[in-house]
Formats: C-alpha cells, sequence, structure tokens
C-alpha cells in the first residue's frame, strides 16, 4: 500500500497545539504520485489546518484512496481539546453511523452464503413474534421498519437482552416510511447474533474487520483502554470512548477505528468488496429504495447513493460521542476519501467533498456550498412556524456561537441544537436522531418539514407550492393511523 503524508512542522499546527512536538508522518514515497496530486493534497492539507484555526476542531484525520491505493493519508492537531497529546494516523476515533456499511457487509455476506435472506421476517431467525417478528432485514437496512427510534435510554444492556420481549409498537406500515432508524441496526445485529451464534463483536472482527486489513478496529469500547484513542468535543462537554458504551446499539454506530482502518476499508470498496461481497452484492447495497419521507430521503444497505453534476456518489457520515465523521466514493473513478473530527461542532462533509473533488476528473472545481451552508445562510430559517394538525408552534433561532437552535413552543419548550446533513437539512438529539428540512418558496425559506409534520412560516403569503402539497401527502399517506395524545412528535 502506498501512502503519501506530508510532514508537518510546529509553524503549521493551530495556535493551542503550540505545546504539542510534531508527530505526522514523514514522506514516504511520491514515485507513484502523479502530477498535480501533491498540489490537490497540499490544498486539502491547507483546508484541514484552516478547520483546525478557525473552525475550533480539535482534530482531523483524512485519507485519500486513489487507484485502489492509498495515495495520502495524514492527521491534524489534538486526540483531546487542548491537551498535549496529537492525533495521529494510528489514534482510534469514534466512526459512528459509518459503522452501519460494515455490518451491511457481514449481512450481506450471509446473505450470499445463503444463511440469511434479506426478504424473510426475522421471526425465523429470531424469538422476535408479532408485528416486529414479521419485520425483515431489507427493512431495517433501509430504515423502513417503522421501528421507534427510542434509543437514549437501556444503554447497560447487550443485544440479546434488548431484543428478549421487545414490545413497543411500531410507527406505521412497515415499508412505507422512511424513519432513519439505529433500533433497525440493533434489530439486524440481533440477527446476525442469533442466526451465527457469535457474539456481535467477534463476528465482526472475523467477517469483516480482519479480512478488510483493518487491524486496529473494534466494535469493542473496552480495548481501547489499551490503545491510543480520541477523545469527543460537543460543545463544551467531552466523551470519553468508554463513557457512552450502548451495547445493544453497537451495530448501529459502535466502530472505533484508526483513519488508516477506514482507509483499507475504502480500497476494498472500491475494489468492488474485495473478499467480503461480491462486486454484485456490493452495487445491491448502493441502490436507492424510495419510502415516503419529508426530508426526501432513499436509503441503500449502509450506504446512500446520488449524483453530483453527472458524477454518482455514495456514503454515509456518522455522528455521536464527540465526534464526526463521512466515508465518501467516486466509485466510477476509484476515489475514495475517509475523514473524521473528533467535534459535533462542526461538520467534516464539506472536507471530505472537497477532498474528493479535487481528485475526480472531469467533475471541476469542487463548489462544497451547493451541499453544505454554514451561519450565513442558516440566519434566513429563524422564524416560527406552525403546523395546526401536528406539532403546533416550531422557533427557529440562532444562538450563541453561530449555532442553529429549534424548539416547539406548543410541546417541550426545550431548544434543541441542529446539526448540519445537507444543505438544508439538519438533525437533532431527542428521544433517538431527528431529521428536519428547510423548505424554500421562490428562494425564501417557508416550511420545516420533519417526518411527521410540516409547518409553515409565520406571514408566508400566496398559494401552497406544489412541493409543499407533495410534504404533506407524504406525511400523511405514510401514516396508517394518527399519534396517540401525548406521544411524541419531534
Amino acid at each position: 500500500m502506498l501512502f503519501l503524508a506530508l510532514a508537518c512542522s510546529e509553524s503549521d499546527l493551530p495556535p493551542h497545539d503550540h505545546d504539542v512536538d510534531c508527530d505526522c508522518p514523514e514522506l514516504v514515497d511520491d514515485t507513484a504520485v502523479d502530477d498535480g496530486r501533491d498540489e490537490a493534497w497540499a490544498r486539502i492539507e491547507a483546508e484541514a489546518l484552516d478547520q483546525l484555526h478557525h473552525d475550533y476542531v480539535p482534530g482531523i484525520a483524512l485519507a485519500v484512496v486513489l487507484d485502489g491505493e492509498t495515495a495520502f493519508v495524514g492527521a491534524w492537531g489534538d486526540a483531546q481539546y487542548g491537551s498535549s497529546i496529537p492525533l495521529t494516523v494510528d489514534t482510534r476515533m469514534r466512526w459512528n453511523s459509518v459503522s452501519k456499511m460494515h455490518v451491511a457487509l457481514a449481512t450481506l455476506g450471509l446473505v450470499e452464503e445463503g444463511v440469511l435472506d434479506l426478504e424473510t421476517p426475522v421471526s425465523e431467525y429470531t424469538d422476535l413474534s408479532g408485528e416486529v417478528g414479521d419485520l425483515t432485514l431489507h427493512q431495517a437496512m433501509t430504515h423502513t421498519t417503522a421501528l421507534p427510534d427510542w434509543w437514549t435510554t437501556q444503554c447497560s444492556v447487550d443485544i440479546d437482552e434488548y431484543w428478549a420481549g421487545y414490545d413497543n409498537e411500531l410507527h406505521a406500515e412497515p415499508g412505507t416510511l422512511y424513519n432513519y432508524s439505529n433500533v433497525g441496526w440493533s434489530l439486524v445485529g440481533h440477527v446476525l447474533e442469533e442466526q451465527t451464534g457469535q457474539d456481535f463483536i467477534s463476528l465482526m472482527d472475523e467477517r469483516v474487520l480482519e479480512p478488510a486489513g483493518m487491524d486496529n478496529a473494534s466494535f469493542d469500547v473496552s480495548m481501547l483502554d489499551e490503545v491510543p484513542a480520541s477523545i469527543g468535543y460537543d460543545s463544551g462537554s467531552w466523551y470519553t470512548p468508554d463513557l457512552h458504551d450502548c451495547g445493544y446499539l453497537r451495530p448501529a454506530g459502535w466502530l472505533h477505528a484508526s483513519i488508516l482502518d477506514l482507509a483499507s476499508m475504502v480500497e476494498l470498496l472500491l475494489d468492488g468488496g474485495g473478499d467480503l461481497v461480491s462486486e454484485g452484492t456490493l452495487e445491491a447495497a448502493w441502490a436507492q429504495h424510495p419510502a415516503f419521507n419529508a426530508a426526501a430521503s432513499d436509503a441503500g444497505y449502509g450506504f446512500f447513493t446520488w449524483e453530483d453534476r453527472g458524477i454518482r456518489l455514495v456514503g454515509h457520515g456518522g455522528a455521536g460521542g464527540g465526534h464526526m465523521s463521512y466515508l465518501l466514493l467516486a466509485p466510477d473513478h476509484d476515489v475514495g476519501v475517509a475523514v473524521a473530527f473528533n467535534t459535533r461542532d462542526v461538520s467534516p462533509y464539506t472536507l471530505a467533498y472537497e477532498a474528493l473533488g479535487r481528485f475526480v476528473e472531469g467533475w471541476g472545481e469542487p463548489n462544497a456550498e451547493e451541499v453544505t451552508s454554514g451561519p450565513d445562510v442558516w440566519v434566513e430559517y429563524e422564524g416560527t412556524y406552525r403546523d395546526p394538525d401536528g406539532v403546533g408552534r416550531v422557533e427557529v433561532s440562532m444562538g450563541t456561537a453561530d449555532k442553529l437552535y429549534v424548539r416547539f413552543l406548543d410541546g417541550s419548550n426545550t431548544w434543541f441544537r441542529l446539526y448540519q446533513n445537507g444543505r438544508d437539512e439538519f438533525f437533532y438529539s431527542q428521544n433517538g436522531w431527528n431529521y428536519v428540512r428547510f423548505v424554500p418558496d421562490g428562494g425564501d425559506t417557508r416550511y420545516i418539514a420533519n417526518r411527521y409534520w410540516v409547518a409553515e412560516r409565520d406571514g408566508a403569503e400566496g398559494p401552497v407550492p406544489e412541493q409543499a402539497r407533495v410534504l404533506d401527502l407524504e406525511v400523511a399517506g405514510a401514516w396508517d393511523e394518527p399519534m396517540r395524545p401525548g406521544d411524541w412528535l419531534y
């Protein structure tokens, strides 16, 4: 494996790193690097250092895979904000929902072997019964189970304990509503354990991480006591790796790995699945399955796929525990990147998008503003919105440090921080992840839409746009019955 990581100097480090010894990897070999690639990497490194300086990101790790090999890899900043411990290419970071694609590969490998079937009810593999037992792996991996994503409690239990006697009601008819669900991926892990007789951690080691060459990766948080690991940061709070270990949700987001490990996974994906799955199965994982959703999201098996200026992109991001990450591929051009920040205050997608764009021939100059935005745009979302049939009044406001917040004036009246998930899409945490999208009308924001409701901005005039009618119809059509009084709507 060829990789090039530019050496850093003391002057490269941001102000909070002034007492950190320079510990970046040396230039390894540039003989196979084409003209212009080293310049592109230098621009990426400059962007990373700029984010350390101006966006207060403690540490950034990033890898670029070109033509089947890791060409560039680097780490900048601190493993912990303000510490004297540098982040390196060997430091384990939490990858959160990027974990899901790894679990999907394990599942699809078992499908190829005839051990599992994506359309068979999970009751055939587990003791689950009733409407939950009728769910399928296809629904779980495309977020269409309609399982409630109430995952902020019961973190002390393992996968089998969580699903023993599970009796929560489904939100809607399975297969109709896209409802991003970490609990759905816990169900996938439960099926894997029950059908193979292996515990989830050892199964993932054996079937995915070790064959992929991810030698320092694991879903076992306890191993981080013995290896270098980053500490996450989120709006003034610190997250050590063991602070929030949620046993039953490990399949949804508990992969801890170095940037070198993720570079190995990118190599495998660009190689058509390597020894884990066939190329045809990998393409099936990337295929998107539509469902009703106010945020206009389709999903594959652990991957999202979309097109940007004629270039097919495949990827998935992750957020939680003071970390954010993204793995992004342009598979038709044999280019892929992985990036992780040990903060939840800044999205890594912009850097991933720009890094990919530097190396995709014919894509043109990267324009991250097409897919992300900042406080100068977010201020346009401020205001009060109304949904008379659902949540009532919704207020959106800029808070301190240029952060965006939402609260429900007829509900909890609590401010929730909005984290960017796309240019006009955000998510917040309340009984699980909740996604919202701001919908324009002639250039001005007129609606805020959630998977349950669509709220119109106060003072909006003129006929309701067709886009909003579709949103309302999608939301109404997805529910088989109204929510009960007192149920969470947000």
